[in-house]
């Protein structure tokens, strides 16, 4: 059998309107592909037929042949015969893209000089003998779908022997024409570098998106190298697909090498590019070449550019041992019951020695003190020191109860250390609080180690003295009104002194609270008036003074 070089393709044409709809055809040309060996799977749309050739006419035109009516070019098949007698072959397809299934159909029409099949999707729609073959029944919409599609015609040269016999020939024609709009695209595939994102906005706005990955927006982000697609309907209601495909530039690693200990005076290089594979460097030190060099003690980092434009960055740190200070053992630390913390004051080619004698270059603490250590080695000799608190509590401290002075404002409360969570009886979960009513306040805290700790505070409303010290009182041991007290709030200062008409001092306090049982050196007074002399520090901390009597009486 010969080996057939006609050739077949497909064109699709597309005419974007207002509404961007579309119309993909289907008629015989030269973007038709043709083979004229049967290939498995060729029937499929994704089959790859990048092996066959592009249909062309013939150099001798046969002016008598039967072409479709409006079909500029028809695709020839030269005849073919085999030694056998037996018939030949042609394989043409045209494969082509649907972004919806709102579609409308022509009528698909083939002619042909002899025997012909048509398929489309691997499906047989009709078939025929020469241009009687006129039109093709059940050529409609449900014969496509979204996505890939292929129609296929073969071409069958029925005519034994060999003289006489002129050109084979196919023409077609067909139209696929979308009925609503506008046509989605995503556009071209997207690379990435390792690492980063990407963006892909669909290219017209449409009601509603539903990308492959569950992202709804107009405008999606992808990290991952992956195909994606989005569905997108329009105002008519139809489902319009296109797909794209985030392609990943895989990024070599810096080889920077370990993290290094230098003595003072020293000098550590590090090579960022011992392969030569980057184009570009910059360093945290300013130099844009391979190689750095730096003596001091510091963390290093360096950002590269590959053939891609992708960015690598990666950093190392640099210890120098100073005779007296190169050991850093960390900030003083809180720690919680039961936890513990691990010390490391390793240094290359050191020996260590703790507060305890430990001579080892890891310690653990369990318990609350002051830890030392000792590093010694070529360099020479550095000491350091941490302290570590364990907390099983939490302390709160309102402080004692106050006086609330007319239009005054009290802040209640203030930072606490450790403490994650501040909850007060008014609500409040900030550390203070401005109050201005009196009331007792409730502050409840959990620290960070769950400790829960609690106090209040009463804030008193400031009382008229004269009219909350009591002028008279009964020590008569009827378990009524024994004793007497001014009852005087102070902020600070606060002295009360009771006299007799003689002016002995009979009884004397600085406690506001304190109270006197009418005796004297322990024995009772009688009955009659003694003279009271109250001195206090106001809640704005003015000094006042009242005088006064109070009566006994049995």
């Amino acid at each position: 059998m010969n080996s057939l070089k006609t050739y077949f393709i497909a064109v699709i044409v597309l005419f974007l309107a207002s509404v961007a709809t579309a119309q993909i055809n289907l008629n015989s040309g030269t973007q038709w592909k043709v083979s004229g060996t049967y290939e498995p799977g060729w029937l499929d749309p994704s089959f790859d037929d990048a092996s066959w050739v592009n249909a062309t006419s013939p150099h001798n035109l046969d002016v008598s042949a039967s072409v479709e009516p409006g079909v500029i070019e028809s695709m020839w098949i030269r005849p073919y015969y085999s030694s056998t007698g037996t018939e030949d072959s042609v394989y043409c397809r045209i494969a082509f893209e649907l972004r919806t299934n709102c579609i409308n159909v022509a009528p698909f029409s083939i002619k042909a000089d002899d025997r012909w099949i048509v398929l489309v999707n691997g499906v047989r729609i009709a078939g025929g003998v020469g241009s009687s073959g006129g039109g093709v029944a059940g050529f409609n919409s449900s014969a496509f779908r979204i996505g890939k599609n292929v129609v296929c015609v073969i071409g069958i040269n029925g005519k034994l022997g060999g003289g006489g016999i002129g050109p084979h020939h196919l023409s077609c024609k067909g139209r696929i024409d979308y009925t609503s709009g506008p046509v989605i695209d995503l556009g071209a595939d997207k690379f990435v570098c390792q690492g980063d994102t990407t963006l892909v906005t669909v290219n017209h706005n449409y009601n509603r998106y539903t990308w492959s990955d569950g992202q709804t927006e107009r405008t999606a982000k992808f990290s991952l190298e992956n195909k994606y697609w989005c569905t997108a309907r329009d105002t008519a209601g139809c489902p319009w697909v296109d797909t794209v495909e985030v392609i990943e530039y895989p990024t070599i690693p810096i080889g920077l090498g370990e993290d290094t200990s230098i003595c003072q005076g020293d000098i550590a290089t590090f090579n960022a590019d011992p392969d030569s594979v980057y184009k570009m460097y910059l360093w945290s030190t300013g130099d844009t070449t391979r190689t750095t060099s730096v003596g001091y003690q510091d963390n290093f980092f360096v950002t590269v550019t590959d053939q891609n434009e992708c960015e690598i960055t990666d950093s190392r740190s640099v210890r120098v041992f100073v005779s007296g200070t190169a050991v850093n053992l960390g900030e003083d630390t809180v720690l919680c019951r039961g936890d513990s913390l691990q010390l490391n004051a390793f240094f290359p080619q050191s020996k260590y020695k703790w507060s305890d004698g430990t001579e080892d270059s890891l310690f653990l603490i369990k318990s609350t003190g002051n830890y030392e250590v000792t590093v010694t080695n070529f360099c020479g000799t550095a000491i350091d020191e941490i302290a570590v608190q364990f907390i099983d509590e939490v302390i709160v401290n309102l402080g004692p109860d106050d006086y609330l002075c007319s239009n005054n404002q009290f802040e209640l409360g203030g930072v606490i250390p450790a403490v994650s969570t501040y909850q007060w009886s008014t609500g409040d979960t900030t550390p203070t609080i401005t109050v201005d009513e009196p009331g007792v306040y409730e502050l409840d805290v959990v620290d960070y180690c769950g400790n829960e700790g609690r106090d209040e505070i009463e804030i008193i409303r400031e009382l008229n003295p004269e009219l909350s010290i009591p002028n008279a009182f009964s020590p008569n041991e009827d378990a009524l009104n024994e004793t007497w007290r001014t009852f005087v709030r102070t902020k600070s200062y606060f002295k009360l002194m009771v006299i007799d008409q003689w002016s002995k001092v009979l009884f004397e306090t600085d406690d506001p609270k304190a109270e006197w049982d009418g005796k004297f050196e322990g024995r009772p007074l009688g009955v009659g008036k003694y003279i009271f002399t109250v001195e206090w520090d106001e809640c704005l901390n003015q000094p006042q003074v009242i005088q006064g009597t109070v009566n006994i009486v049995r």
